[in-house]
């Protein structure tokens, strides 16, 4: 996951997903899952885009190259995943051709698993993809939704990848028990 996040860059799809919009003036880079860049508490987490770091960290997995294809694999397998996109929705398609041109940039082959948008949801909280994008709005209360996102799957809240890791969830109470703003954002963070 690491390696494959090296090999994307955020910075030219979100120019590209942007293009025409009066954005020059703003930190279109959000490398916070929960801050924005104009917000107390913003710090920049996000992956620096690398893509030699990404082939090495394949690399050190045990991925060979085929040069051939150009295309890494494993025990004769392609490294390979599938990318579920709305090919109807500008913005899906145009996410899914940069990504699948970034990958082949580092030896990933992207194949398209097209649906329509009265599926995506369903598919997201059913689990049905290997990699997807969308994105959630900013809201003034940040910290409001920690738990909604990244808390102990219950089926009601919006963890669509059902990962527990049972330090988040003690974080999660911590937050929204917490009545000291610094120490909130911090544990944030």
């Amino acid at each position: 996951r690491q390696a494959i996040q090296e090999g994307i860059n955020t910075s030219d799809i979100a120019a590209s997903d942007l293009a025409g919009l009066p954005t020059a003036d703003m930190d279109m880079e959000l490398g916070n899952h929960f801050f924005m860049p104009n917000q107390e508490g913003y710090e920049d987490h996000s992956v620096a885009f690398d893509p030699e770091k990404a082939k090495a960290d394949i690399e050190a997995l045990g991925y060979t190259m085929n040069d051939s294809t150009g295309i890494y694999e494993k025990d004769g397998q392609p490294l390979e995943i599938k990318y579920l996109r709305l090919p109807d929705t500008p913005t899906s398609a145009n996410e899914g051709a940069m990504l699948q041109t970034q990958m082949a940039d580092i030896g990933v082959k992207i194949t398209f698993d097209d649906t329509t948008s009265d599926e995506f949801f369903s598919r997201i909280m059913a689990g049905e993809y290997e990699i997807v994008s969308f994105s959630w709005q900013g809201t003034p209360y940040p910290m409001a939704n920690v738990g909604q996102i990244y808390g102990k799957p219950d089926g009601t809240n919006s963890n669509f990848t059902g990962l527990e890791v049972p330090e988040i969830d003690e974080y999660v109470t911590k937050i929204a028990t917490e009545t000291d703003n610094a120490e909130r954002i911090k544990l944030t963070n």
